[in-house]
């Protein structure tokens, strides 16, 4: 009977989480607070966290898993997100500028619109899906990326390499804006 109530008691406030519109955070607590107290966070955690508005200069959060994290507006100047999750994160109007390495990076359906991505490597990274509307690249690494259907309506190239990247049903290459 008792474990019968508790398994009732976890449904019942699943229920009202889902009810109220309230989720369980994903992301780990205690990497969120190494993120804050050392400004790195090597493998950690950080699925779903609100990171909008965030400076991150210089980071390392190589191999972090930040699928559907927010990063919105995020300042993420010269940060290591080498083999790094960010498959459905929003990182609209982040600048990346120098980010040292996304390579081998997850952005799998990830929001890059208005991203500001200048001498960004990219190389094997899978932005499969990836909305980069109006997105600025500068100087940017995207050999043997993985580009199949993303969106670059409107998005601004300049000085970027292409070489043996993945460009099956991009959307927008009709507007995109080469310098």
């Amino acid at each position: 009977m008792m474990k019968n109530t508790k398994w009732m008691i976890g449904a019942i406030a699943t229920s009202v989480l889902t009810l109220t519109g309230m989720e369980a955070q994903a992301f780990v607590e205690a990497d969120l607070q190494q993120l804050r107290d050392t400004g790195s966070c090597q493998g950690c955690d950080l699925s779903d966290a609100d990171l909008s508005g965030a400076i991150l200069s210089g980071a390392n959060l190589s191999n972090a898993d930040l699928s559907g994290a927010n990063l919105t507006e995020a300042y993420l100047y010269d940060v290591d997100l080498i083999a790094a999750n960010l498959s459905g994160a929003n990182l609209s109007g982040a600048n990346l500028d120098g980010a040292i390495i996304l390579a081998h990076a997850n952005l799998t359906g990830a929001n890059l619109t208005g991203a500001n991505l200048t001498d960004v490597d990219l190389t094997l990274a899978n932005l499969s899906g990836a909305d980069l509307t109006y997105a600025e690249l500068r100087n940017v690494k995207t050999n043997y990326a993985n580009l199949t259907g993303a969106n670059l309506t409107e998005a601004y190239l300049d000085n970027v390499n292409l070489d043996y990247a993945d460009l099956t049903d991009v959307i927008g290459l009709d507007s995109v804006i080469v310098e």
